[in-house]
């Protein structure tokens, strides 16, 4: 199977020529209905390629008609799949040849799940497909990995000093929008903030070097209702989130650095943004720490922030590399280390360890006194620390919550 019909499953999209010297043309997607008439569209596409051709080997192994083939196919699963997809039928297959895509998604669970269901898909109709994940919730020793393997796939040119035509899918989060040098040929993201869109857009056709005559970046602007932050819930500002939209709303092409700078001026002004949930909290703090006075706090007391994570090693990691972990653990019990040898072997097993909401843990430890999860020993880091080890799925996309049912976030 041709390697670039990797990612036709996730491209089906209405394309257009533009002319652009930028790294970026957008393409702003909102929802619309995929109807019958254009998976009708597609096999009647598929026909007529098929009746051009009396020698059956010929139409099976030309790309155009195997990518045709597949679109008619999967036109309803891309639907449910990635969500507002806005397609014509402007002959879409001419445009499908991909190398390099990223599909950004706001949320870990919602990374997972894409990548689940994309790899279901492919498993199902026998293809050949590489999809990696890559978030914030795997162990330091998998993510240190994982990043390595990003930057690799991500890099601009080859040793040779071509552009670089390794082909495959990256689904990710924020945790790869800033710092690391990656460069895409394609970009699917949801909307979070300007800011946070503009660092995901730098990840695409990074160096400029490649040839942009089609759309290259495409943003979702529709998101669930319980992602805006109400309360103790939700994690995106409302305020913020509908200003970005109203600022790219209109945006059809080409996007330039002054443009990209005058949007930013024009939405996200102090005016705009001073009922925001973010300036709210920010004048409450700022208000807090203008109050304290000189030796008001204990030792060790911190009033500036909650608790909002927890240090753990999920149950798989743990017994996988456990006489490592509890050999280090003990040799930390000794008081012949010196600061520096401290501080390695704490290094050494926190790259088994991740950071998870401290609600998961919260939700988790009330699980342990009715009996309904295994209780396991701490990790001794040092007398005042310990590393708890924690019951959950752990596996190739990374840490997920045990569910119970009478969780209260």
């Amino acid at each position: 199977m041709h390697n670039k019909i990797h990612l036709v499953i996730f491209l089906l999209f209405r394309i257009k020529n533009v002319d652009t010297e930028t790294g970026w043309n957008v393409q702003i997607l909102r929802s619309v209905w995929i109807i019958s008439a254009e998976i009708r569209y597609l096999l009647s596409e598929q026909k007529k390629f098929q009746n051009k051709s009396k020698n059956i080997d010929e139409v099976y192994q030309s790309v155009f008609f195997r990518c045709i083939m597949f679109l008619s196919y999967r036109v309803t699963f891309l639907c449910n799949v990635l969500g507002q997809i806005h397609y014509t039928s402007e002959s879409p297959v001419r445009y499908f040849f991909y190398e390099k895509v990223v599909k950004w998604c706001n949320k870990i669970a919602t990374a997972q799940k894409l990548m689940e269901e994309v790899k279901a898909e492919a498993a199902g109709k026998n293809i050949s497909v590489t999809v990696n994940i890559f978030h914030s919730r795997f162990i330091k020793k998998d993510r240190a990995k994982l990043e390595e393997e990003i930057i690799k796939f991500g890099k601009t040119y080859d040793k040779n000093g071509n552009l670089d035509k390794q082909s495959g899918i990256w689904i990710a989060t924020s945790i790869v929008e800033a710092s690391l040098d990656i460069d895409f040929d394609y970009l699917f993201t949801e909307l979070l903030d300007l800011n946070s869109l503009f660092q995901r857009f730098g990840r695409c056709n990074r160096k400029g070097a490649k040839n942009v005559t089609m759309y290259n970046c495409y943003v979702y602007t529709q998101l669930d209702e319980g992602d805006f932050i109400l309360g103790n819930k939700g994690f995106i500002d409302k305020t913020i989130f509908e200003l970005s939209n109203k600022a790219i709303h209109d945006i059809n092409g080409k996007l330039s650095e002054s443009k990209k700078q005058e949007l930013i001026n024009r939405y996200l002004t102090t005016e705009n943004i001073s009922q925001s949930h973010f300036i709210k909290k920010f004048r409450e703090k700022y208000r807090f720490i203008d109050s304290i006075s000189i030796y008001s706090f204990k030792k060790n007391e911190n009033k500036l922030r909650n608790i909002l994570s927890e240090t753990i090693i999920p149950e798989t990691v743990y017994e996988k590399y456990k006489e490592e972990i509890d050999t280090i653990s003990q040799k930390l019990n000794s008081e012949r280390l010196t600061a520096i040898e401290r501080k390695c072997l704490r290094s050494n097993i926190l790259q088994y360890s991740l950071e998870i909401p401290y609600y998961h843990w919260n939700s988790y430890e009330k699980a342990m006194k009715k009996g309904c999860v295994h209780q396991y020993q701490s990790i001794n880091l040092s007398p005042g620390e310990k590393i708890k080890v924690m019951q959950c799925r752990y596996d190739e996309m990374g840490y997920y919550r045990i569910e119970f049912a009478d969780d209260v976030d």
